[in-house]
């Protein structure tokens, strides 16, 4: 994993199943970070973590009484966050903004056709897909021990263990490498149409409880110049088959379409958005697979996170 340095990385939940430190009542400013593997986070040492290095930024520059909670869950879309947001968000009196880093997962999900499954299961499902304990939607503050379960289940169900060393990726990658590569991607205008529904829904809630809602395009290291080391590094693109891969400007076409949808809901919406895509660069600088964030690259998103949050002058921050 290019750009991750820690070999014995920390990943620690709070007594609500939140990544990251325990929420007392001298947080006067509260953060919710959204989204799926690349905002979890994973293998990166829980201080290193794009959510908790913008809980230092934003501590540094005036407010030392915020605190961000990491809600990212590996294998989520927008149908799981959704879900997150509808029962976590009555749990607190006041968040004052939401995070959302959305996009991938409901793409690579389609390319299975598992992202409109998913979306069309009752919500009973829905939920035991997202949560081991189901928080109360009235409200109430007591502690809800609601240690997330992972969506993985899906992965695991494919023969894929997420193991604490990352070795599984040696075959995840290899896999990748011995597949027959393929140019056209199937049909995602359903899946779009539902991407889309999720983040008006998403945005809806973020509404009603008062919380400014701010998403984030998903970057990625896909581009047409990678070397055969950085080719190496790659394994998404699995179409259900497991010798056929989608190619990497079939990759790219199909999450900037995702991104643009993404940017289009918020201009009409008109809530924040921060082009990630857009700036930056697609290279092992700031990635160690396809998509996920190394070190230098979680330091890159906070650090875009905070200029954006300041230069807009947030209220409480």
């Amino acid at each position: 994993m290019p750009g991750v340095s820690s070999s014995d990385a920390v990943f620690k939940a709070n007594s609500d199943g939140i990544r990251g430190d325990e929420l007392t009542a001298k947080h006067s400013f509260k953060v919710l970070a959204v989204g799926g593997s690349t905002t979890e986070c994973l293998y990166i040492d829980q201080k290193k973590t794009w959510p908790h290095i913008l809980q230092d930024n934003l501590a540094s520059i005036g407010n030392k009484d915020v605190w961000v909670g990491n809600i990212g869950r590996s294998g989520l879309s927008t149908t799981g966050n959704l879900i997150e947001l509808k029962y976590l968000l009555p749990q607190y009196q006041k968040i004052d903004l939401i995070i959302a880093l959305v996009g991938f997962n409901d793409f690579q999900s389609s390319l299975l056709n598992t992202f409109v499954q998913n979306n069309l299961k009752p919500e009973k499902e829905k939920i035991g897909m997202v949560f081991v304990r189901t928080p109360s939607k009235t409200g109430n503050l007591e502690v809800i021990k609601i240690t997330q379960k992972l969506l993985n289940n899906f992965f695991r169900n494919k023969g894929i263990i997420e193991d604490s060393s990352g070795s599984w990726y040696i075959g995840a990658r290899n896999s990748r490498k011995r597949a027959q590569i393929i140019n056209n991607l199937p049909d995602l205008s359903l899946s779009l149409e539902i991407f889309e529904d999720n983040l008006n829904q998403i945005i809806d809630l973020a509404e009603q409880k008062s919380a400014r809602i701010i998403f984030l395009t998903q970057p990625y290291m896909w581009n047409d110049g990678l070397s055969q080391e950085e080719k190496d590094l790659l394994w998404f693109g699995y179409t259900g088959d497991k010798e056929k891969y989608y190619s990497i400007p079939a990759l790219i076409e199909g999450l900037k379409t995702f991104n643009l949808r993404l940017k289009e809901i918020c201009k009409k919406r008109k809530v924040g958005c921060i082009d990630l895509e857009k700036l930056i660069a697609p290279n092992t600088a700031f990635f160690y697979d396809d998509v996920h964030f190394n070190e230098e690259g979680c330091r890159k998103v906070a650090g875009l996170i905070t200029e954006y949050l300041r230069e807009n002058k947030i209220p409480g921050l």
